[in-house]
């Protein structure tokens, strides 16, 4: 099948202040191979890294930019969030292109559906970042792909710095989580 590269964007407010805070970017596994998920592009606007007020766009261009990833419950070792140019190895879903540069060469976030079992779940979590007190346009935009016959979940969530993984089982409390889509998008 035909690989498309229907980037979707998502947006959310951010929601805390004068605290130090990580996104986690978390992604289901669908019931089958035709589930791929991917990320690029995101986007901090009104809010502070450290102690630099202007956040340049997380393109993936020069490297992960901070991000790392978890696996949180999954069958295989092999289902991580890849940091991956061109097309993704499954055909009928996933990218083609990044959304960034739009052509080969660019670089995105994907988690590879062939691996692991209906419902496993890995996160990419970003740096610690710091909102200022007193703002409240602190807000998150980002390009995310999910197009496939058998997408599973992908979840956004905030939680302060301080908060503890406990590897697999690592159960984020809902009230943390900001923005979530499921199925073909």
């Amino acid at each position: 099948g035909q690989q498309q590269n229907k980037w979707l964007s998502g947006f959310f407010n951010v929601g805390v202040t004068g605290k130090k805070y990580q996104v986690l970017i978390e992604g289901v596994r669908g019931s089958s191979f035709t589930g791929d998920i991917a990320v690029d592009q995101l986007s901090l606007t009104g809010c502070c890294a450290r102690s630099a007020c202007t956040l340049p766009p997380v393109d993936f261009e020069s490297g992960s930019q901070g991000f790392y990833g978890q696996t949180v419950t999954t069958a295989s070792a092999q289902m991580v969030w890849t940091y991956r140019a061109g097309s993704t190895p499954s055909g009928s879903t996933g990218p083609s292109t990044d959304h960034t540069l739009k052509n080969a060469s660019g670089h995105y976030f994907h988690l590879e559906a062939s691996y692991g079992r209906a419902g496993d779940k890995v996160r990419l979590i970003s740096p610690r970042y710091l909102k200022p007190r007193g703002s409240s346009t602190c807000s998150m935009s980002f390009w995310y792909h999910m197009s496939g016959s058998t997408i599973g979940t992908l979840k956004v969530s905030v939680v302060p710095s301080s908060y503890r993984f406990t590897g697999s089982t690592a159960t984020l409390s809902s009230q943390y989580q900001l923005w979530s889509r499921s199925g073909n998008q």
